[in-house]
C-alpha cells in the first residue's frame, strides 16, 4: 500500500487489493466514508495504468483533479460525451446553445402548439425517455402523478396517454435533426451518443463515483465498456428517480465490496440511522468514526448554537421552517427565487388568475380549491403547508417579498436553509430536520405514498441523506422524534439571533424565545408575530379571538414585507 497521510481501513486496503487483481468491483459506500480517497489509494497502488475518474457532476470533478494522481484522467460524464457529440458539429452546437442545454415548457408549446399543462407532461415524459435505454418512448416514462391526474381528468385515459407518447416521439425526431431549431438537451446528446454505438476512451480502468445515480442509459454503455470498472456510490443515496435515475447499483455488474466507517459523524447518529433502516425493514451497515460524539436530540426545549442549518423535504417547508423560527437573515441553499415563484404562482391560484408558466409543483392545478383538495384528501405535504401558510399570513407573494429580502450570502447567514435534494454532498455541524418529512416508517404513511404513487424507496433515502448531514449535532423536529426512544414532551420552539459581539453562541430554543440572543426589534417581532399565529391556530382558543389574532397576524406581516 501507498503511503498516505491516514492509514487506510481494512475496508479500503480489502477494496484497492481487489482492483489491483484486476476485478470489476462494486463499492457500496456509506455518507462520509472517504470515496475519493478510496479511489486516489486505488490509482497510487497502481500509478501505470491509465485510468479515468468519471464524475457525476463539476463540483465532485474539481475535487477529484485536485487529489488524484497524474495517471488518472478526470471528466464529468457529460463533459466526456459533450466532447465527441456537441463540441465538434456546428450544427449540433447551435441546436445545444439555442435552449442553454435544456428543453423547456415553452419550447414544447411552441413546437406543438398545445396548453401548459400538456407541455409539462410531455417535457417529464420526453426527460424520462431520453434517460433510459429504450428507443422508443413507453408509458412507464409518463410520471406517476401525471398519469393518476389523467386517470382523474380524462374521458379516454389510454388516448391521452398515448397522444402524450407520440408528441414525445415527435420531440426526439425533431431533437436528432441538425437542421430542426428544436432544441438538443444535454440528455439529448447523451442519448445520441449511446445509440450511435458510444465509445469510451481506450483506458485501462474506469473509476465512477455517485453510482447509485447514473440513468439506463450511461448504465447501459458502461456495461459494455472493455476496460476494469470500479462503481462507487450509496444505494441508499439515490434520490433521483423522479428524473430517470434507477437503483444503478443493483443494475451493475462487478464484485461487491464495502465501506461502512463514515468519518462525518460519531456512532450516536450511526445508531440512529440504523435504527431508522430496521424501522423500514432495510440494512446497511454503518460505523460513526468521527473524531468527535454527535449529539441527536429532539428539536425542544434544548440550547442550539448557531449557525445551524435547517434541511426541508420540500421548497414549501422552506417557507414553512423560515417564517415560523422567526429568522429575519438567512440563507436559503441553491438561492431563493424557486420558492419565491412557488408562493406567487400558488397566490395567482388563490386568486382566480393562474400564471402561464406556473412552477412544477402547481401545474397540473387549475384552481385553488384544488390545491386544498389536494392537501385534504391526498395529504400531500406542498399543498398542505400552502394551504396553512395562506391560512395564517394571507397574501402568499408577501410572503415571497420577505424571503427575498431576508436571503443573503451564507456566509453571513446565522441559518441555512435547504431541501433535502440540494444538501446532497454538502455537511454542517448542527442540522435540524424539519416537520415536513413524511414519517415513512409508519404503516398508514407507507400506504398513503404508495396510493400517490410515490417512490417509498426514495422517500426513505432523502430521510438518511438528510440524517448524515450532520457532523456534531442533530435536531429532529416532531413526528421525526420518534426515532428516538424515551422521549420527554415535547415543547414548540424558535431559532434566535446569535450576539453580534463574540460570533454565534448558545440560544434557547422554548416557549419563551430566545433566552441568550440580543432582545432587539427584529427578535422581539419575531416573537409577536409566532404567538399571533399560535393564538390564531389553537382550536381551544374561542373564536373570536383566532380570527382577531389571524388578522393581526397578516397585517403585521404585510407591514414587515
Amino acid at each position: 500500500m501507498p503511503s498516505t497521510a491516514l492509514r487506510p481501513t481494512p475496508e479500503q486496503v480489502a477494496a484497492v487489493e481487489a482492483f489491483l487483481a484486476g476485478k470489476d468491483l462494486k463499492l457500496v459506500a456509506v455518507a462520509g466514508s472517504g470515496k475519493t480517497t478510496t479511489l486516489r489509494l486505488m490509482a497510487e497502488a497502481n500509478p501505470k495504468a491509465r485510468l479515468l475518474y468519471l464524475a457525476f457532476n463539476r463540483a465532485i470533478r474539481d475535487e477529484a483533479r485536485a487529489k488524484m494522481p497524474p495517471n488518472v484522467s478526470v471528466q464529468t460524464l457529460h463533459g466526456l460525451v459533450f466532447g465527441e457529440v456537441v463540441r465538434p458539429d456546428p450544427a449540433f452546437r447551435a441546436k445545444f446553445e439555442a435552449g442553454n442545454g435544456q428543453v423547456r415548457a415553452y419550447h414544447i408549446r411552441e413546437a406543438l402548439d398545445i396548453g401548459v399543462v400538456e407541455a409539462y407532461v410531455v417535457k417529464a415524459t420526453l426527460e424520462n425517455f431520453l434517460r433510459s435505454n429504450l428507443a422508443r418512448p413507453h408509458p412507464s416514462m409518463v410520471p406517476p402523478q401525471y398519469r393518476e391526474a389523467l386517470r382523474r381528468k380524462a374521458r379516454d385515459y389510454q388516448g391521452a396517454l398515448n397522444e402524450i407518447l407520440e408528441a414525445t416521439r415527435q420531440l426526439w425526431e425533431r431533437m436528432q435533426d441538425p437542421s430542426d431549431p428544436f432544441p438538443l438537451s444535454h440528455d439529448g446528446y447523451v442519448k445520441l451518443w449511446a445509440m450511435a454505438g458510444a465509445s469510451l476512451p481506450p483506458v485501462d480502468g474506469l473509476l465512477v463515483d455517485e453510482a447509485q445515480d447514473l440513468s439506463p442509459v450511461f448504465v447501459g454503455v458502461l456495461e459494455k465498456a472493455q476496460s476494469q470498472r470500479v462503481y462507487v456510490g450509496d444505494p441508499a443515496q439515490q434520490i433521483y428517480a423522479w428524473r430517470g435515475a434507477i437503483n444503478a447499483m443493483d443494475a451493475l455488474g462487478g464484485e461487491e465490496r464495502r465501506l461502512s466507517w463514515s468519518f462525518r459523524f460519531g456512532p450516536e447518529l450511526a445508531s440512529l440511522v440504523e435504527g431508522f433502516w430496521s424501522r423500514v425493514n432495510r440494512r446497511l451497515p454503518l460505523e460513526g468514526k468521527a473524531a468527535w460524539s454527535t449529539q441527536v436530540r429532539v428539536f425542544g426545549p434544548s440550547p442550539v448554537d448557531l449557525p445551524v442549518a435547517v434541511l426541508c423535504r420540500t421548497n414549501a417547508g422552506v417557507v414553512q421552517a423560515a417564517l415560523s423560527l422567526g429568522v429575519h437573515r438567512f440563507h436559503v441553499q441553491g438561492g431563493v427565487e424557486e420558492v419565491a415563484h412557488l408562493l406567487e404562482d400558488a397566490e395567482a391560484l388563490r386568486q382566480g388568475a393562474p400564471r402561464p408558466n406556473p412552477h412544477p409543483d402547481l401545474v397540473l392545478l387549475e384552481s385553488w380549491k384544488e390545491l386544498e383538495a389536494l392537501a385534504q384528501e391526498l395529504k400531500d405535504p406542498t399543498a398542505g403547508i400552502l394551504v396553512r401558510l395562506a391560512s395564517r399570513y394571507g397574501d402568499l407573494s408577501v410572503l415571497a417579498g420577505f424571503l427575498r429580502r431576508a436571503h443573503g450570502p451564507q456566509d453571513q447567514a446565522p441559518v441555512v436553509f435547504s431541501t433535502a435534494h440540494k444538501a446532497k454532498g454538502r455537511e454542517w455541524p448542527r442540522v435540524v430536520l424539519w416537520e415536513d418529512f413524511p414519517p415513512v416508517w409508519r404503516h398508514e404513511e407507507r400506504e398513503g405514498l404508495k396510493e400517490k404513487g410515490l417512490d417509498l424507496r426514495e422517500e426513505e433515502n432523502l430521510l438518511y441523506v438528510a440524517m448524515t448531514r450532520a457532523m456534531k449535532e442533530l435536531y429532529l423536529h416532531p413526528p421525526l422524534d420518534e426515532l428516538l426512544p424515551d422521549l420527554d414532551e415535547l415543547l414548540p420552539m424558535e431559532l434566535g439571533e446569535p450576539v453580534e459581539e463574540g460570533g454565534p453562541k448558545a440560544v434557547h430554543l422554548g416557549e419563551g424565545g430566545p433566552k441568550e440572543a440580543g432582545e432587539g426589534p427584529a427578535s422581539l417581532l419575531a416573537r409577536l408575530l409566532l404567538l399571533l399565529d399560535r393564538v390564531g391556530s389553537r382550536e381551544d382558543v374561542p373564536e373570536d379571538l383566532r380570527r382577531e389574532a389571524q388578522a393581526l397576524g397578516q397585517e403585521a406581516w404585510q407591514r414587515l414585507a
